[in-house]
């Protein structure tokens, strides 16, 4: 997620400069990976997916993106599984991933999603599966 910030990350990522020759960019913005309060929030970032991902692709990868002569695809990873190492603890049900994928849809993020859940846990795909049969 840091590489659509306007500088080169700690990482050593710029996105504009990834995103001019590759065909598919897939930033990875999970919501608690963020400061508490990023971006000047005053809620907990984690507890607000859509604002956060909706302010993180508007104000950060669509500008990145339109400084591209040939920009890739955006497909952004987000996040679904519960928060347990932060306070508020926060469970991702379907109703925070739908919130997620949202925001990314209406900052004109519109190239798709890729869910994360480094236990590929299929209950907890089966219990945010409506999330992935909304219309956005």
């Amino acid at each position: 997620g840091e590489s659509a910030h306007d500088y080169v990350s700690g990482y050593g990522q710029y996105w504009g400069a990834i995103s001019n020759v590759v065909d598919v960019i897939s930033g990875m913005p999970y919501p608690e990976l963020f400061n508490k309060y990023e971006y000047g929030f005053t809620k907990p970032v984690w507890t607000v997916p859509y604002e956060l991902l909706y302010h993180w692709g508007k104000n950060y990868v669509s500008k990145q993106q339109s400084l591209v002569p040939t920009p890739a695809v955006v497909r952004t990873w987000i996040q679904a599984y519960d928060i347990t190492w932060r306070d508020p603890k926060t469970n991702y049900d379907a109703a925070m991933v739908e919130k997620q994928i949202q925001g990314l849809y209406d900052a004109g993020l519109t190239g798709g999603f890729i869910t994360w859940n480094s236990s590929s846990n299929l209950n907890k795909y089966q219990q945010i599966k409506s999330a992935f049969a909304m219309d956005y």
